[in-house]
């Protein structure tokens, strides 16, 4: 979504700086504030998109810790059976 809301608000801008230089002010104003709320869009998905993989990470940090646990004790626990006398 972010790269597409950049290249459209790269499109338009392009439209509107040709519209202002032949003279249309008032379209190119216009054309100029939708630029610049399809930036707005661009930038707050970038932010989204990066808050949910830093969620992502830390289920999945999370997840593997507790692996982890599960298979030190499970290791412990063979190594104590294969000490035990009898």
């Amino acid at each position: 979504m972010a790269v597409g809301c950049f290249g459209g608000g790269t499109c338009i801008a392009m439209v509107g700086a040709s519209m202002g230089y032949f003279g249309f002010a008032k379209e190119s104003n216009v054309l100029m504030i939708v630029m610049l709320a399809l930036a707005v869009v661009g930038v707050l998905s970038l932010v989204v998109g990066s808050a949910a993989l830093v969620k992502e990470s830390t289920l999945t940090l999370g997840l593997l810790k507790a692996e982890e646990e599960a298979l030190y004790e499970a290791t412990k626990n063979a190594l104590d059976k294969a000490k035990a006398p009898g």
